[in-house]
């Protein structure tokens, strides 16, 4: 299986089930080295 490169279906407190900020997701992301992120608000 190839590895993760992105994550482009993310939920952040704005969407109000989901946990972490943008700014938690995005060096979340960082630390697991993904390339892009995409935040997808319900």
């Amino acid at each position: 299986m190839k590895p993760l490169i992105a994550d482009l279906h993310m939920h952040s407190l704005m969407s109000g089930h989901a946990f972490g900020t943008i700014r938690e997701l995005a060096f979340a992301a960082a630390e697991r080295k993904l390339l892009a992120i995409g935040v997808t608000e319900q």
